[in-house]
């Protein structure tokens, strides 16, 4: 029986968008290419003692969300999309937070393809969860930790082109700059706020400083519970994305544009 369950479902309704395309000193422009774009989210554990109630009030019950030794990251899509994204932006910010690349994999899934990345957190927190609750109880017995593990995201985007005689490359283009605005959308609107030890880079970085130091921690009996705690809940709006927006601090999105990076 599988142990996965859902924690986050989020549908997008239908929108169009009109990718916009003028050709330098061309006696005709390109046509624009209309295209309605449907997507939907879900974010996997891999956990089933934790009761459901529990899963939105993760500060109330003491819950830390953690990356499993390996996750996977699913994109499905008709052909034409699969076959135009380019992943190498994804990768890239998944390197950048400390995942080790294990493997690529493209399949069919009933009428859709699927691109499948499957990374590995190099801090190997799941491996260590037994560690880190044995070092709680030690300090902080009456604030016991949850540690739920994330194992997968599935992305789910179906794209309906209308205009059909357009350039290749064009159509490229524009599939390319769709997907890189949504996933930069998603990146900076859910995942990071939610689940920063899992999808922040500065969080992810911080924790492997402590964690580093946790012998350190002990002497002075800083459980490490806490700082978990302040990762998780109290310190992540100041790394996010988000909030560098807001105060003029980022200087790029967390996943390049894929249109300037190589196939």
């Amino acid at each position: 029986m599988s142990t996965f369950r859902h924690l986050l479902v989020t549908l997008h309704s239908k929108k169009s968008f009109s990718f916009q395309k003028r050709v330098i000193n061309a006696k005709s422009c390109v046509p624009d290419v209309l295209s309605d774009f449907t997507s939907s989210i879900i974010l996997y554990i891999d956990q089933l003692r934790t009761q459901n109630s529990e899963f939105r009030t993760p500060k109330k019950h003491n819950i830390i969300y953690i990356p499993s030794r390996y996750l996977s990251v699913y994109v499905f899509s008709n052909t034409s999309a699969i076959n135009s994204i380019n992943f190498f932006g994804l990768e890239s910010y998944f390197l950048s937070m400390g995942y080790n690349k294990i493997n690529f994999n493209n399949f069919k899934n009933v009428d859709k393809y699927c691109m499948c990345l499957t990374f590995e957190c190099q801090m190997n927190l799941s491996a260590n969860i037994n560690t880190f609750k044995k070092q709680t109880e030690e300090i902080d017995s009456h604030k016991q930790l949850k540690f739920v593990e994330l194992s997968d995201l599935k992305i789910n985007m179906s794209l309906n082109f209308l205009q059909k005689e357009c350039p290749r490359y064009y159509l490229e283009e524009g599939i390319n700059e769709l997907f890189s605005n949504y996933i930069n959308s998603l990146i900076i609107s859910i995942l990071e706020p939610n689940y920063p030890i899992v999808f922040n880079k500065e969080t992810r970085e911080l924790l492997q400083l402590h964690i580093s130091s946790i012998p350190h921690l002990t002497s002075l009996q800083i459980p490490i519970s806490f700082i978990f705690k302040i990762l998780s809940f109290d310190s992540m709006h100041e790394t996010t994305s988000f909030t560098k927006l807001l105060n003029g601090k980022c200087q790029n999105l967390p996943v390049n544009n894929y249109n300037n990076l190589p196939s």
